[in-house]
């Protein structure tokens, strides 16, 4: 049987207590780089939703409120024609939102290009109908 110095006692606590927090760090860490990995892909999504409808000939304002449901208000798009007019561009822009957000103030962007249609639609009451 090993026997304990009464000089040793305590020692694993101290040393759980210096271990401890570093392991939270590492995993609010991994949790965050989670989280922004989440809210990139929603920004892709939402940006090619976007230039599908610039691509069908919606207008700007409609493109903006789609984009203002999907990721709130403080999101951001602007339109770009790519190709000589044979493409449409959307970037999507949004800050990113999490425990670690506030330290990181990181902007995020997601961008989306697609074909214009030869022939513009009808303006649809709400972006999901021409989807």
């Amino acid at each position: 049987m090993h026997l304990v110095s009464p000089r040793d006692r305590g020692s694993v606590t101290a040393e759980w207590a210096l271990v401890l927090p570093a392991v939270v760090l590492v995993l609010a860490a991994v949790l965050s780089s989670v989280g922004v990995m989440v809210q990139q892909s929603r920004l892709d999504g939402v940006a090619a939703d976007a230039a599908r409808l610039a691509s069908l000939g919606h207008s700007a304002a409609l493109i903006a409120g789609h984009v203002g449901d999907q990721l709130g208000e403080e999101a951001t798009v602007s339109l770009q024609s790519a190709s000589e007019g044979i493409s449409v561009c959307a970037v999507v822009e949004a800050m990113s939102s999490g425990p670690l957000s506030i330290v990181t103030g990181l902007t995020m962007q997601g961008m989306a290009c697609a074909l214009r249609e030869s022939e513009p639609v009808a303006e649809a009451t709400t972006p999901r109908e021409s989807l």
